[in-house]
């Protein structure tokens, strides 16, 4: 019998990257903050909301740092896999429905 080895032992890379990009992306949207100006951007970062999720991006950004080449690789293209099934779902869904 086959089997796929490719993710063996990389389940913890996968939890970390996910776990420290929930943390980001809900810190930043709990904010409020929409956008605007060079200058409101700039601001809002000063600020100490803004600070805090320059700190987690930071954390995922240092985390991605210590991976290898191969790891990071396995992650983009999980991510991009990941990326065409949900546009197939969103804009395509009676295709992808019959494809199945």
């Amino acid at each position: 019998m086959m089997t796929n080895t490719l993710f063996n032992g990389k389940e913890q890379i996968f939890k970390d990257v996910i776990r420290l990009a929930e943390n980001w992306k809900n810190a930043y949207h709990l904010s409020g903050f929409e956008g605007g100006s060079m200058e409101e951007i700039r601001a809002f970062h000063a600020t100490p909301v803004g600070q805090k999720i320059d700190s987690l991006h930071t954390f995922l950004e240092n985390y991605m740092k210590t991976l290898n080449f191969d790891d990071v690789k396995m992650l983009q293209t999980v991510m991009y896999l990941g990326g065409i099934r949900i546009m197939i779902n969103h804009y395509y869904p009676k295709i992808f429905i019959m494809t199945i």
